[in-house]
């Protein structure tokens, strides 16, 4: 399965600086693949816990419009996302620097070979995916479907990479890479030693196009689902008839004695008190 992935990540050769501006784009670009389940996580709880914990009223009881509600949560966890994936930029410049290393496999240090690979290929992918995921959410009300989409998207990713990596049509798989990598490894394919260790990896050529695409893939996600979230439909509860038979029930008042409680805060209460959230937390998931 990886196969298509290393066909796409084009890592350069044995002479290629280990802190070179290309192996900085594909390191920080192929690992953050694996970060589609934190995307999927931060996405889609961005709404989900609103309502599961019932806070929507305080944010309805305001003039907030839905175009500041989903957009505002949307671009924060972005912002947020974002600064997660930054630790892969520091992790690798944390090994350049380490003294168990060899210093000739390794050039000067070039802060903005470590940053533009987030405006080229992170953030760029996390609009796209996280519209998905935010899809998800607004029309399942559930988070079980964005933990599952994240899954097929990343598995479905690996092997459509092993497939488009067997295109001959290299232009055609490098713009259906939703991710950019194959666009990249074109790109700089015929790169010389000098380039590879040089040259910034950039918004231009097919690189330019792919993103321009998948972007707007993004936003047309989010355009669908903005236009139709609805705030009623959305905090509206499916109701058993049960509970809809004790709606209609009468009110019966009764005093009750409220018991005394101990209360604790040592260490075996936060130990159950841990235990119980992630029970919780497996429980809402498989729900």
């Amino acid at each position: 399965l990886f196969s298509g992935m290393q066909v796409q990540f084009g890592m350069g050769s044995e002479k290629t600086l280990l802190n070179s501006p290309m192996i900085n784009h594909m390191m920080i670009s192929s690992l953050s693949l694996f970060g589609i389940f934190i995307v999927a996580a931060f996405m889609g709880n961005a709404l989900y816990r609103d309502f599961e914990h019932k806070i929507y009223a305080l944010f309805f009881s305001k003039p907030l419009t839905k175009f500041n509600y989903l957009m505002g949560r949307f671009a924060a966890n972005t912002v947020v996302l974002t600064g997660i994936f930054l630790a892969l930029a520091l992790g690798m410049f944390a090994v350049s620097i380490s003294p168990w290393v060899p210093r000739d496999s390794f050039g000067e240090f070039n802060f903005v070979s470590y940053i533009l690979p987030y405006f080229v290929s992170i953030i760029p992918n996390i609009i796209f995916s996280g519209s998905i995921f935010f899809a998800l959410v607004i029309y399942s009300r559930k988070m079980l479907p964005v933990y599952i989409g994240g899954i097929l998207l990343f598995a479905g990713y690996i092997i459509s990479s092993t497939l488009m990596g067997q295109l001959e049509h290299k232009t055609l798989a490098a713009l259906l890479d939703p991710f950019g990598l194959a666009a990249s490894a074109i790109q700089t394919e015929y790169w010389t030693i000098a380039e590879q260790n040089s040259r910034l990896i950039g918004m231009s050529g097919i690189i330019l196009i792919n993103r321009l695409i998948w972007i707007g893939a993004g936003i047309l996600i989010l355009a669908i689902s903005y236009f139709n979230f609805s705030f009623s439909f959305f905090t509206k509860t499916r109701k058993s008839k049960k509970a809809e038979i004790a709606e209609e029930a009468p009110l019966k008042l009764s005093k009750t004695k409220i018991p005394k409680v101990q209360r604790s805060f040592g260490f075996s209460q936060s130990v159950k008190q841990m235990l119980s959230f992630t029970k919780s937390e497996i429980s809402g998931i498989i729900k």
